[in-house]
């Protein structure tokens, strides 16, 4: 058995495009991640640029709930690299993945409003009810009399 899967994890860097027809809404996501760099012997953050291809349902999500700056989860099937010059001059990779699973992870402090898939826990007010009292045995501390010892 084969699998061709890939889970990432990033931020858009746009909001979602529509599609044109009954084509997929697309979302460009950056991951960043940190690369060795033999030249100057330093850790250097790196960003890959992944297009995302999301169908149906989810892609109607996305384009109602997703924005430039989200943080998302994608779990989709890869497609062949593609290499290009990024705007500084300098070759980069770009990947491109067709979602499978797509989840809105940007933290609830960043948003305008609550996701409308989380539903809140309604607070029922809790009943108080004293805990039952135990009957002591008369004149002794013990809550249980001698007959109740296995000794």
């Amino acid at each position: 058995v084969d699998l061709d899967l890939t889970v990432k994890i990033g931020r858009l860097g746009a909001d979602p495009e529509a599609p044109s027809g009954n084509g997929p809404t697309v979302l460009r996501m950056a991951v960043n991640g940190r690369q060795w760099n033999k030249d100057n012997q330093e850790n250097e953050e790196v960003t890959t640029w992944c297009r995302v291809a999301v169908w149906g349902k989810t892609g109607q999500f996305a384009q109602d709930y997703l924005k430039k700056g989200s943080k998302v989860l994608v779990v989709g099937r890869n497609k062949p690299a593609r290499a290009y010059i990024n705007k500084h001059g300098s070759p980069a990779v770009a990947c491109d993945i067709d979602c499978m699973v797509l989840e809105d992870i940007t933290p609830r402090a960043a948003t305008e409003a609550p996701s409308p898939y989380v539903r809140e826990a309604k607070q029922s007010p809790k009943k108080t009810t004293p805990p039952p009292a135990q009957a002591q045995v008369p004149g002794t501390g013990n809550p249980f009399g001698d007959d109740d010892l296995p000794f």
